[in-house]
């Protein structure tokens, strides 16, 4: 029989549930055809999908048009539609279920996100946004089965450049020189191994037998998955694999990296390293520091020398256990802050917008600082002390006796001013670049490659570091305030009003260059190790 015209072709499905899939798919078919001849022009199905918020490549399209269009008359008839439309079908109701963490046969847009992920597909921020408006028929902020097909239905395989670089500035792990300052990254704990096996054949291999089978299988495949998409201890321990891996992706980084950390430390307080962590010797004031003999310059040159005669390679990776030491607590407090301001900040919070996730982002940030800072502090004057092992427990201890719990927290207040105007550059660097890289790409039908996407953040991190670089050292100024041989400040303004009236302008930004020069190894390093241990999880969770 005709539905509208729209042919019905009998399937196991019966009853109000078939009857609901009809009209949907007639729905969909109606929309696209715009002149209503009962045929989609290969122009219309363009439209269509420009319309739905899907951008797509020329190959995209002709890959998408050769499944539609069977018999090659380039038209793509109501019988031609409802084919292709079949053999998704029941690999999208498999994911359905599968990303319905609560089982409410509802879904909203994080759940959608992971969807269109895990069926091998890929959707940016924006749009994700205007699917999901469109497709919210109700305008209840969830999608019924019926509302995500439709939008599961049309999304092309292939290249998105805009989406993958949304992927990777959301998700991937990456550890820059300034990392108490960046951005908190979204935890994916949905599980991979079943839902790749469901979406297999939705890119036109398999038929709607295997399609059918995979339905039947999917008991077995959520058992065996390890990582779950839902509440409790799945998604729970999902979380704690992700954090698990990144803790270890930033101290091998941090680690790595730590000689020119240490260097970096050095210049900045202005001083070789000295005998002491608190001010048990007399601590320099101010104005008797900054008198022309009693600052030699300190270079990358002399700050080298000084570490290799405390102690050889050895003495260049001092202070890196306080280093280490704080990435999972100030990664799991930034994404679990995060992950709390989101849902109270954001309209959507599946789908934030840039503002909401900056505005989460800053907080999130801010607290994670706030919990690890007294890390900060022992990393900052283990680094300038010259000889001998001392624990972090020591210099807490000493750091309490000579300044009260106050000590363990100077210099945050720069830490938290810097935090906003760094996460403000850095994102409206990326955009503009993530922009400019897309249409690019999009252009010649390819994803950027893991050396673009790294690059592109790294420029981002790097022109908001070189703005925010003095706030960053007036902080390490500010906790070496008070050591044997270090000048002691009253608070920001004084430290960076002296530093300004007797180094100029350039003293704002000492130990520069060391800090550049971690940029690449801190960054890819980071994320080559989080990439590694990701897919041995994922590898693991399949056997």
């Amino acid at each position: 029989c005709l539905l509208g015209g729209f042919p019905w072709r009998p399937t196991a499905a019966s009853g109000a549930a078939a009857g609901s899939a009809m009209n949907s798919r007639f729905r969909l078919f109606r929309d696209l055809d715009s002149d209503g001849d009962g045929t989609l022009s290969y122009k219309e199905v363009e439209e269509g999908l420009r319309r739905r918020g899907i951008a797509v490549s020329d190959d995209q399209l002709r890959s998408m048009l050769g499944e539609l269009d069977a018999n090659k008359d380039r038209k793509v008839s109501a019988s031609e539609f409802d084919a292709f439309c079949d053999k998704r079908r029941a690999n999208i109701k498999q994911v359905f279920r599968d990303v319905d963490a609560d089982g409410d046969g509802q879904i909203d847009s994080k759940e959608l996100r992971r969807g269109v992920e895990r069926a091998g597909l890929k959707i940016s921020d924006e749009q994700l946004r205007a699917a999901f408006k469109r497709m919210d028929l109700d305008r209840d902020g969830r999608l019924s089965f019926e509302e995500f097909e439709s939008t599961l239905m049309l999304l092309p395989h292939g290249a998105n450049p805009e989406a993958v670089f949304d992927a990777f500035a959301h998700r991937a792990f990456v550890d820059d020189p300034d990392g108490f300052m960046t951005m908190p990254r979204d935890i994916d704990t949905g599980r991979r191994t079943s839902l790749s096996a469901h979406m297999r054949t939705m890119g036109g291999g398999g038929d709607d037998d295997d399609a059918a089978a995979g339905d039947d299988d999917a008991g077995d495949d959520a058992a065996n998955a390890t990582l779950g998409d839902g509440g409790g201890s799945g998604e729970t321990i999902g979380t704690a694999k992700k954090l698990a891996s990144g803790g270890v992706a930033g101290a091998v980084s941090r680690t790595a990296t730590a000689p020119i950390d240490r260097i970096k430390t050095i210049m900045q307080a202005g001083r070789l390293p000295s005998s002491g962590i608190a001010p048990s010797a007399p601590a320099v004031s101010a104005s008797a520091a900054s008198s022309p003999q009693s600052m030699p310059r300190v270079t990358l040159a002399s700050a080298a020398r000084a570490v290799w005669r405390e102690g050889g390679w050895a003495a260049f990776w001092r202070g890196n256990a306080a280093n280490v030491a704080k990435v999972v607590p100030e990664t799991a407090t930034k994404y679990v802050a995060f992950d709390a301001l989101k849902s109270a900040l954001a309209s959507d919070p599946g789908n934030a917008t840039v503002l909401e996730r900056f505005a989460a982002g800053g907080m999130a940030g801010a607290a994670a600082q706030t919990v690890v800072y007294p890390l900060e502090i022992v990393k900052t004057r283990v680094a300038l002390t010259a000889g001998g092992n001392i624990s972090m427990a020591t210099v807490i201890a000493g750091v309490l006796r000579a300044e009260g719990a106050r000590g363990l927290f100077k210099g945050l207040t720069p830490s938290l001013v810097g935090i906003f105007p760094y996460a403000g550059i850095d994102l409206m660097a990326n955009s503009v670049l993530k922009d400019a890289l897309a249409a690019k790409y999009a252009e010649i039908g390819r994803d950027p490659g893991v050396a673009e996407l790294l690059g592109c953040g790294m420029a981002s991190s790097t022109s908001a570091m070189l703005v925010t670089y003095p706030l960053n050292l007036v902080r390490t100024r500010l906790q070496a305030s008070g050591m044997p041989g270090q000048p002691t400040y009253s608070g920001p303004a004084e430290c960076a009003g002296k530093i300004l009236a007797k180094e100029g302008f350039a003293g704002l930004y000492r130990g520069l260059v060391p800090n550049l020069a971690k940029v690449l190894p801190a960054t890819s390093v980071s994320y080559a190790v989080y990439d590694v241990l990701s897919s041995w999880q994922r590898r693991k969770g399949e056997d």
